[in-house]
């Protein structure tokens, strides 16, 4: 639609230049003719008032294009977009005025797709679940998510080298060039903490930064590592949540459970249900379900605090 506005308007500003400038023109020359022949006096007096009304209306003409120029640019700078235009005096300026309008109202749209991405984006930063952390190129840290800060929360970090706080290990890793992923460790409170370290860079007008993603898997290593272990002991150990369909795939490899023993899990399950279901699936004809929840009214007269395998 602008686009088909735009002509128009082109064709009746430039109309409209045109006529004035000529009448402004023919005016100079008429005072001109007319100061050449002495009983013409008031013919150039006639002149010279149209040349100067002629220099008026041409100067109101560009001035009030600039005029609606001028606004439209400050609305864009300050994303004033309720700012409208439109103008029925004719002279072109009615065209101008739509164009100006479908401009506006098309950036105006554009700001909010944008805006609306961005803040997609920064709640998929935010809520990462790896602490990201980015380095300019003066050393200054600075935290991007959640993760970032609640890693660090009891850290005084403010620069690259401020991270050694984290350990020796990471401040090794912070070193590497950009593009570096690999399994490193880190202090926390004082405990070693192994976690997954990688580091991007990335480009910014004002220069690049580099970006660190940390991500602590001490727990989930633990866990394998114990599961491997027992595995390797003679006791075959899976690092899964029950399931039917976990449940089939135990059967088929080791046959039907005479007995299933769930010890203060059984309650806190989400799904009790399915969980039922998985047990009932295992167990062979005649077998035994064992589990164990706590009775509150014993946990409150007892004032017990916690429990012992």
């Amino acid at each position: 639609m602008a686009f088909k506005q735009k002509p128009a308007f082109r064709r009746r500003f430039e109309f409209g230049l045109a006529w004035r400038t000529a009448v402004l023109l023919a005016a100079i020359w008429l005072f001109i003719e007319a100061m050449r022949m002495a009983d013409l006096r008031a013919a150039r007096m006639v002149a010279l008032f149209i040349a100067f009304a002629a220099l008026a209306s041409l100067w109101a003409f560009i001035r009030r294009t600039n005029f609606q120029v001028s606004r439209f640019i400050e609305s864009v700078r300050f994303e004033d977009y309720a700012q409208r235009f439109s103008d029925p005096s004719g002279g072109g300026f009615d065209v101008l005025g739509d164009t100006l309008d479908t401009a506006l109202k098309q950036l105006q749209a554009r700001h909010v797709s944008a805006s609306s991405e961005a803040r997609y984006l920064s709640a998929i930063v935010d809520d990462s679940p790896s602490a990201l952390v980015a380095i300019d190129q003066d050393g200054k840290v600075e935290m991007l998510n959640k993760s970032a800060r609640q890693l660090m929360a009891r850290l005084h970090i403010a620069r690259a080298e401020d991270l050694r706080e984290l350990g020796p290990e990471l401040a090794a890793a912070v070193q590497l060039p950009p593009g570096t992923r690999k399994i490193t460790r880190l202090m926390i409170e004082g405990v070693p903490h192994r976690a997954i370290f990688a580091s991007a860079h990335v480009a910014r007008l004002e220069g690049g930064v580099t970006v660190l993603s940390i991500l602590p898997v001490q727990s989930e290593l633990g866990a394998l590592e114990i599961a491997a272990q027992a595995t390797e002991s003679g006791v075959p150990t899976i690092t899964d949540f029950m399931s039917v369909g976990l449940a089939k795939k135990i059967k088929q490899e080791h046959g039907a459970a005479s007995v299933v023993c769930a010890f203060n899990v059984f309650a806190h399950n989400d799904d009790i249900a399915g969980m039922t279901e998985s047990i009932r699936e295992l167990l062979a004809p005649g077998g035994v379900f064992v589990f164990e929840a706590s009775y509150l009214l014993d946990i409150l007269d007892r004032m017990l605090l916690g429990t012992l395998p």
